[in-house]
């Protein structure tokens, strides 16, 4: 069943790398602001420049910027003005930049703007075609489709156990959540994997731009290394393929790359992310 609220992109290749860094970076975009645009309270500004997302929790998981391209006269205001909107609330927030980020040298100007360099992720892509298609699950597994409140509190408590340390925001936010009409046609699709009937891993699947982003892919500590991380990753992009996409996205830290890689992922862009932690700490009211 193709997703009725896009068209799907079809490509035959990856060759061109800036056309599919553009295509991981509004995937994320669209992921980040998804549930914060309709959620009362919470605030989306969506212009040509970049994506803001306010929450209002005190989370730099969930208040985020991406999807950042300033002409070179704006940027300075343009950082200045989002920096100021936060340390003013007094939330923290996570900048996302990646390699199709203008100007160039936007990691300089947040540095000298005050924010931290936190981390770094490469985009990666891949053409469903070449993805193997999931084998029969493990005995006593089954994953379940998020559609209800119960299954929406395992699933915030299975990402949870992927945070050192605690992003003490994020059980509320995802009660938040649960909250919303899970209407079948949405493109957020949230999986919780069961093992003797426990929660025990997650995967979230976003499908916007046209292709299908793939997210949060988390193991209880307990249940880890025995392969439960790769099983929900095809689970997801094999559901995507069934929805008639061809295209799957995702942002892999340093050490899944070559996991990424083995499922038919290819290394496209990297994405540098800067906190507001040394501002809010230094800032004084």
């Amino acid at each position: 069943m193709v997703n009725p609220l896009e068209s799907i992109l079809r490509l035959d290749d990856l060759n061109d790398r800036n056309a599919v860094a553009m295509l991981i970076e509004s995937n994320a975009a669209g992921k980040v602001a998804y549930y914060a645009s309709h959620i009362r309270g919470m605030i989306v500004m969506h212009d040509n420049s970049n994506v803001t997302v306010d929450t209002g929790l005190c989370s730099e998981t969930f208040n985020c910027v991406v999807a950042s391209h300033f002409s070179g006269h704006k940027v300075d205001f343009e950082v200045t003005r989002t920096i100021d909107h936060f340390v003013r609330k007094r939330l923290p927030f996570a900048w996302w930049i990646s390699s199709f980020s203008a100007p160039e040298n936007l990691g300089d100007v947040l540095t000298r703007a005050g924010l931290h360099f936190s981390e770094k992720d490469v985009g990666m892509a891949a053409l469903l075609k070449d993805v193997a298609i999931p084998e029969p699950l493990p005995k006593n597994f089954q994953i379940h489709a998020v559609n209800n409140a119960r299954e929406m509190e395992n699933f915030a408590n299975v990402l949870d156990t992927l945070f050192d340390p605690k992003d003490t925001e994020l059980k509320k936010y995802y009660h938040m959540v649960a909250s919303l009409n899970m209407r079948q046609e949405r493109p957020m699709h949230l999986f919780v994997g069961h093992f003797m009937n426990k929660p025990i891993c997650c995967s979230v699947l976003f499908l916007g731009s046209g292709v299908a982003g793939i997210y949060d892919i988390g193991t209880k500590p307990e249940a880890r290394r025995k392969g439960y991380g790769t099983i929900m990753t095809l689970h997801a992009l094999n559901f995507a393929r069934e929805m008639g996409y061809h295209v799957a996205t995702l942002q892999a830290s340093t050490d899944g790359i070559e996991l990424y890689k083995k499922l038919g992922f290819q290394e496209i862009c990297e994405f540098h992310v800067y906190n507001n932690k040394d501002l809010l700490h230094r800032k004084k009211f």
